[in-house]
């Protein structure tokens, strides 16, 4: 049987000098003293499993009490007795701890993970923030809590069904953003099994399949576009200018309103417009119309920004929405008016007109080279401009 070296007392363990001592209380504790105050506790023994010699730490000295460090050696004399080597057995035991706490995911804590994923995706400030804001509303107070590996069909269907129909489009998708998060901790290991919130668990039966009413942006008609462009030719304040400018080149607000003149080339009539302020994060390359052209050189003076003021900044949203309030038409519903206008009025291509609208669609972008149709977008946007300013559609059947 181990000899049982004389038991210290805590004062006495304080006193030893650098080294490793045997403290006695419990077979195989000892203090490797690294200076005068401090130290670890090291528990010694043969391993049942290896016969090898194994020293396992029980943590450091003064802050793990000599006391404390007796008793931990006593309950792995026990384990070794026992057949069971201590140092397996608790890495055994860690390793459990942190399985546990790596599948006891909250909802919460894996939709603000998905959150975070979300930011570096979308690019709309405005998006970022209902992301959040609907999960924090209508999923947080109730199901934020739970285990998400425990979380039924039955719980998100309590969450939807009270807005299912008086906030469908909330609902809708606040379904969509609830099944991305289940999606990421399934694809994480933190639940298994059919995800709650898709189509195929059966919710929709569960909820009713309602069809959203169509929700297109308010789009004046085209026969109206050369009265409406003649009308805001003759303003010059910042948000007319631009908005002129949006309805000669069918571009978005967000890709027009912060247009720089280091982006244009106006002798060669081009427009390069940067990924960032693109929404499909694409840099495009927008042909010009002659009109265009001679509109933009007489704006030409010292601010960077083409709509800039005073403060060198570009045009606000509100000031281009103030310019086209007296009118029955939202700025991108004037997309639409383009659209249309060219889709029934003319016999440009339809693939021509989609590149037009600097739409992203992946079989136009493996069929057609957005720079190898520069010559045709830029006779479509001549067209437009040429009508804008008095030409009739029949000219270009």
């Amino acid at each position: 049987m181990p000899k049982i070296p004389r038991s210290l007392t805590a004062m006495a363990v304080n006193k030893l000098k650098n080294g490793r001592h045997a403290v006695g209380g419990a077979v195989g504790l000892y203090l490797d003293k690294s200076s005068s105050s401090a130290g670890s506790w090291i528990y010694r023994y043969t391993s049942p499993d290896s016969g090898k010699i194994v020293q396992m730490g029980l943590g450091s000295y003064p802050a793990v009490t000599l006391s404390q460090a007796r008793l931990m050696a006593v309950d792995y004399r026990s384990t070794k007795e026992l057949g069971l080597c201590p140092l397996t057995q608790r890495l055994q035991k860690q390793q459990n701890k942190n399985e546990a706490l790596r599948k006891n995911k909250t909802f919460k804590e894996v939709a603000l993970l998905v959150c975070e994923l979300k930011e570096a995706e979308l690019s709309n400030p405005k998006s970022i923030q209902q992301w959040r804001n609907t999960l924090s509303t209508y999923v947080f107070p109730t199901l934020g809590h739970k285990i998400i590996g425990e979380l039924s069909k039955a719980d998100i269907f309590g969450v939807l069904e009270p807005i299912w129909r008086s906030k469908h489009e909330t609902a809708r998708r606040l379904k969509q953003r609830i099944q991305r998060v289940f999606t990421y901790a399934k694809a994480q290991g933190w639940c298994s099994g059919d995800n709650p919130a898709s189509d195929q668990a059966g919710l929709l039966d569960l909820l009713g399949n309602l069809k959203p009413e169509p929700n297109h942006f308010l789009a004046l008609d085209w026969r109206k576009a050369p009265t409406f462009y003649q009308s805001i030719a003759q303003a010059k304040d910042r948000g007319s200018l631009a908005l002129l400018f949006i309805l000669l080149t069918a571009k978005r607000a967000s890709e027009c309103r912060l247009a720089k003149w280091s982006e244009f080339d106006l002798e060669s009539g081009l427009w390069e417009i940067p990924a960032e302020r693109m929404k499909h994060r694409r840099r495009h390359i927008e042909p010009l119309a002659k009109q265009t052209i001679i509109f933009l050189r007489s704006l030409e003076g010292g601010n960077r920004y083409v709509f800039g003021g005073s403060n060198y900044t570009g045009v606000s949203l509100a000031q281009i929405k103030k310019a086209r309030s007296e009118w029955p038409t939202t700025t991108h519903g004037l997309r639409a008016t383009f659209e249309t206008y060219m889709s029934e009025q003319t016999q440009h291509d339809d693939n021509v007109l989609e590149l037009c609208m600097s739409h992203t669609k992946t079989s136009l972008e493996k069929a057609y080279k957005r720079g190898d149709l520069i010559n045709k977008r830029r006779s479509v946007m001549q067209d437009w401009a040429d009508y804008l300013n008095g030409a009739q559609p029949n000219d270009y059947k």
